[in-house]
């Protein structure tokens, strides 16, 4: 199954030659990530596909590049960088359900294609990622439940919250601890 994901252009901050501080450059590449997974999310539910969809997907980005603007949108002048920018967006895919994982069997990024003249981007200014589904119907309903629970952990991470690991042991700011390690306070003994 074929997907087509419309983003826009990535922030600056992604570029991987960025000269932004890299508060700013983090900032603009946390944005351009939830882009695409609102983006691909709405296309997987829109095409009535679960979490995860694939075992593993193939990306292929069109660039379209209308003139340059101060708009703060990256515009690469070669595939090797344009690849690069887009790493927010494959985390973002993985995001929003489409494999289970984003490492190298997971997730394969197609050389992209760079439309610059006006003719081809017809003044549009954006990313289109053609996602080719591997492998849907081989994920078990075990998986799936694994995939679930791991995403569940990932926001309670990303929200502060301790997490409890195998072992006994309590996830704390500071580090792991064994509970016998933690006074009430929650400072090690």
């Amino acid at each position: 199954m074929t997907l087509t994901i419309e983003i826009p252009l990535p922030p600056v901050g992604c570029a991987q030659n960025s000269r932004k501080h890299r508060m700013a450059a983090n900032r603009d590449v946390q944005a351009h990530r939830e882009h695409a997974r609102d983006a691909a999310r709405q296309v997987r539910l829109a095409a009535g596909l679960g979490a995860p969809a694939f075992r593993s997907i193939v990306v292929t980005a069109t660039w379209f590049m209308a003139p340059r603007a101060k708009d703060g949108r990256y515009r690469p002048l070669d595939g090797t960088n344009a690849q690069g920018a887009l790493k927010a967006a494959l985390d973002g895919l993985t995001d929003a359900g489409l494999t289970m994982d984003d490492d190298d069997a997971a997730v394969r990024q197609m050389p992209p294609t760079m439309l610059r003249r006006p003719e081809q981007h017809g003044g549009r200014a954006m990313v289109s990622l053609l996602v080719e589904g591997i492998g849907a119907g081989e994920i078990t309903p075990e998986e799936r439940a694994e995939w679930r629970r791991k995403q569940d952990e990932k926001a309670l991470r990303a929200a502060g919250v301790p997490v409890s690991k195998k072992g006994g042991k309590k996830a704390t700011p500071k580090g792991l601890f064994t509970a016998d390690q933690l006074r009430p306070h929650g400072r090690k003994a």
